[in-house]
């Protein structure tokens, strides 16, 4: 059990984005699959989440949203207001503090108004290795712990 954690552990740090690399395939297929904050599918709904919190748009950027196999629909409903003939997404437009869009987005998507440019792959990913290594640190000292519970290991 040792020999493995240790060995898990080298493995991690030789290379790290194998293991963030699964997590990563899965954020872009939820951008790939988004569909819209009205359809209430819990892909949708993570995603947009994701983009409102990161302050980003796809995966790489907006244009995510309209390549071939896209699940985008240009329809959407925001605070009670419907949106049609969307662009992008209503997550990639920027919020007022008080949650309101920009008055300007999503009739026009730009750089002021919205995250259109800026994708949620490198937010993410740091985020998720920040966590990891949290993780595996977190290992190294629960396996120093047991090895000091262990006792010595030559006696006289």
């Amino acid at each position: 059990m040792l020999l493995s954690h240790v060995t898990f552990i080298v493995m991690y740090f030789q290379n790290k984005t194998v293991f963030v690399g699964t997590s990563m395939s899965l954020l872009k297929y939820h951008f790939a699959n988004y569909v819209s904050m009205e359809n209430g599918d819990s892909v949708s709904l993570f995603t947009a989440d994701m983009m409102q919190l990161f302050q980003c748009c796809g995966y790489s950027n907006s244009t995510d949203f309209g390549g071939s196999g896209a699940k985008f629909v240009k329809r959407d409903v925001y605070n009670g207001t419907v949106y049609e003939d969307l662009r992008n997404p209503l997550p990639c437009c920027k919020t007022t503090e008080s949650g309101a869009l920009f008055p300007s987005c999503p009739n026009r998507f730009d750089t002021q108004n919205s995250n259109i440019r800026n994708g949620c792959q490198k937010s993410f990913m740091a985020l998720m290795e920040g966590w990891v290594d949290f993780f595996v640190y977190l290992s190294i000292l629960a396996l120093f712990i047991n090895l000091l519970s262990m006792g010595p290991i030559i006696t006289a």
